[in-house]
Order: C-alpha cells, then structure tokens, then sequence
C-alpha cells in the first residue's frame, strides 16, 4: 500500500516540476538571426570624429592631379602638419590644398605606409 502512495506522489511531483518551466506565449515571433545581428552591429558604429583646422595643408595639386580624400601625415599628399598634428594623423585634403586633421589614425601607425587616398 505504502508503495502505490509514493508512486503516486512521485507522479505528482514529476508533473508539477515539468510545468514549471516556462514557455514563450504563442503570439511571440523571434526575429530572425540576421536582423539581430544587424541590431548588434548597428550598436558598435564607430562615432564619427570632426575634423579641425589646424594650420595643416596638403599639396596643392590635390584635386587636379591627386584624388581629394583622407591621408595619413606620411603620404606626400600631406605638406604640413599645422598644429598638434602628426605623421601618424589622418587629414583631409581637399582641391587647391585645403586641409583639416581628424587626429591619430590606427593604420596611419603602422611602420610602413598607412592608407594615402581613404
């Protein structure tokens, strides 16, 4: 007798344990992976840096004869580094020599040529 009670009490138990677990509501829709790792990325942009107008200046044929574009300090696109500036830096040259400095650049520390031209 006192085996068919703990058999049955063990039953309950096991039932009650088992409903215990949650459970998503049926009306819940998981968005798909993609777009969750698109919300991710979104989140770990890099903030853009403003470019300031230290003195520096590039070579004056950029826009005729050289693409305008991002330098670093070492390209010969860049003639001046106006102050604060490097050769690890990473400026703007824009046509006719205009020029303004977005600060230390990762690529532009490496020992041989950074990116001239990005």
């Amino acid at each position: 007798m006192r085996f068919s009670t703990l058999t049955l009490a063990l039953g309950l138990v096991a039932t009650a344990l088992s409903s215990a677990i949650p459970q998503p509501a049926a009306d819940t829709v998981l968005e798909p992976i993609s777009e969750a790792l698109t919300d991710i990325a979104m989140d770990n942009t890099l903030d853009k840096r403003a470019c300031v107008y230290n003195g520096c200046k590039c070579n004056s044929r950029v826009g005729t004869a050289y693409v305008t574009g991002i330098y670093c300090g070492k390209c010969y696109q860049v003639s001046k580094f106006g102050k604060g500036g490097k050769s690890t830096d990473a400026y703007q040259c824009g046509s006719g020599g205009s020029c303004c400095r977005y600060g230390a650049r990762e690529s532009c520390a490496v020992p041989k040529w950074g990116p001239c031209g990005r």
